[in-house]
């Protein structure tokens, strides 16, 4: 297992400037969901989109955080009540109302496909692999995410009676909001002012807070100045190739090791790591770079893994699904299914040239009924 293993990020394709590019990060997408799972039952997905602005918002139940939070918020407690104002929005279903006034306005039936998909930016050429990223149609989403005053109201004081619950310190939000003041324009239209945000806040905790290890890593991901030293400079070497894992906490070794390999640095027994880092995180798509990687390496005994984890909604619900599963059964030689898989996938990111190829390459009656069963396109 010496060879570099390059997973599901083969190819980027570039953005324009009207796009939201996402970035699949499982272990930040895990942090975040951990802390909205503490308050709510309800299993919130938490989006990456790689973008300086500070800014998140909601889409379908789903919540997207611009990577700028991370570079201009420093402490945790100011992204908990951020990421509850957002929850807010969802409690208060407001995305499934506005999305109703603009499906209106557009008179598009379509719009409801096209954000499902997530406008998904992929390769054409399924010999070169897939892309981690996709992209979001930034006047789209601008439409969808922008709510009324009273949304925003609603969602501020859901955040508020989250702040008063955990004792949250509001110091660092308070100096996150003064800033955004400079730009206060653009958010007059559907926010409340900041100063008035400002005003509620100054009512409660004003101590300093201490921020997770967990927080402390995303942050120097992200922006290279967390509060942890060893954290900022590991990011900072790995950017420029290199990796010094001695200095980081043994606790995050595992951690250092995994963004090394995605790095494509190489490191010894890659497999190895994943299998730690799924036995206590579920993150969808660190599944599907493990089960890629047991394919690249053919890995026989982990293919009964491959098998079982079909009954994995989750993991079915992950846009590269049917690509992946279409990749292992062409592994194993069953043209079948590795075809009817990859009619699958591509139907659903409308690679039409594909479409046709792969979905008269099968025959429906030597399907099992279970796979049938997950077929998007019947």
């Amino acid at each position: 297992m010496n060879k570099l293993i390059f997973i599901l990020s083969f190819l980027i394709l570039p953005i324009t400037s009207l796009s939201y590019e996402i970035v699949r990060d499982p272990i930040t997408e895990n942090y975040l969901s951990n802390i909205l799972n503490d308050v709510s039952s309800e299993n919130i997905k938490v989006n990456i989109i790689n973008d300086q602005n500070s800014n998140a918002f909601v889409i379908n139940r789903q919540i997207y955080v611009h990577t700028g939070l991370f570079n201009d918020l420093n402490t945790e407690d100011s992204l908990k009540s951020i990421l509850f104002h957002e929850l807010g929005h969802i409690k208060n279903n407001h995305y499934e109302t506005k999305y109703e006034s603009v499906l209106r306005a557009q008179n598009n039936s379509s719009i409801n496909n096209i954000v499902a998909l997530g406008l998904a930016v992929i390769s054409g050429n399924p010999g070169l692999g897939i892309t981690t990223s996709a992209s979001l149609n930034q006047n789209l989403i601008n439409q969808l995410s922008k709510n009324s005053i009273n949304m925003e109201i609603e969602a501020d004081n859901f955040m508020i009676q989250k702040i008063k619950e955990y004792n949250l310190s509001t110091v660092d939000l308070i100096t996150f909001l003064n800033i955004k003041k400079l730009n206060e324009k653009q958010f007059n239209s559907s926010h409340p002012s900041s100063n008035d945000r400002i005003i509620q806040l100054e009512e409660f905790s004003k101590f300093d807070s201490l921020n997770s290890k967990e927080f402390d890593w995303v942050k120097s991901k992200y922006s290279k100045k967390s509060e942890n030293i060893a954290y900022n400079n590991f990011f900072i070497n790995l950017e420029n190739g290199l990796s010094n894992i001695k200095d980081i906490d043994t606790n995050f070794h595992l951690l250092a090791k995994y963004e090394t390999y995605k790095k494509g640095i190489p490191i010894n027994n890659p497999l190895g790591i994943y299998e730690e880092l799924i036995k206590y995180n579920d993150n969808s798509y660190l599944l599907l770079e493990y089960i890629n990687l047991i394919i690249d390496n053919d890995v026989n005994d982990k293919f009964n893994f491959i098998e079982e984890s079909k009954q994995n909604k989750s993991l079915r619900d992950e846009l590269y699904f049917n690509y992946i599963y279409g990749k292992y059964y062409n592994k194993i030689n069953n043209l079948n299914l590795a075809n009817f898989y990859f009619c699958q996938f591509y139907q659903l990111i409308k690679l039409n040239d594909k479409v046709e190829y792969y979905c008269k390459n099968y025959n429906e009656k030597n399907i099992s009924q279970i796979d049938l069963s997950y077929a998007i396109f019947k």
